[in-house]
């Protein structure tokens, strides 16, 4: 394939995402955080109810993979699609831990940075596995 083809394509695709989160009403955001940035895809605002649907993708994928799940998805709640470590936009080091339980002291850092306490949860994959091990290390913590 040549470079031209592949520039098109790249073209071609990120228009097509962009159009595709317009059309579910996501706008783009980023977190800095002390090992990096995280990235995701918001729909709504947050509050101080601070309650959010959070939706966590698998382990080839990234917060796209919810973006058309998101445009039927029906609640008043704010929707939070982060693209977790190592994946998507957000912060890709070697030197980071991609382990599981990293993965989850992250995404809990990420929740408490955004202001959420009670999260809503959905994963794909990997993602339902970091939700799972989350709620079992840490059952009087954890946002439900």
């Amino acid at each position: 394939m040549s470079d031209l083809s592949i520039r098109i394509g790249d073209f071609l695709l990120k228009q097509a995402l962009a159009l595709e989160c317009r059309q579910a009403g996501l706008r783009s955001g980023s977190t800095p955080l002390s090992f990096g940035p995280i990235a995701y895809l918001q729909r709504g605002q947050l509050t101080e109810r601070a309650e959010a649907i959070v939706a966590l993708h698998g382990a080839a994928s990234d917060s796209t993979c919810w973006i058309r799940f998101c445009r039927h998805l029906r609640s008043a709640l704010p929707v939070l699609l982060p693209d977790l470590p190592g994946h998507g936009k957000s912060v890709c080091e070697p030197d980071l831990d991609y382990g599981i339980r990293a993965q989850i002291s992250r995404l809990r850092a990420w929740l408490a940075v955004m202001g959420i306490r009670r999260a809503h949860f959905i994963g794909n994959s990997m993602g339902a596995l970091w939700r799972s091990g989350s709620r079992r290390r840490h059952r009087n913590s954890s946002p439900r």
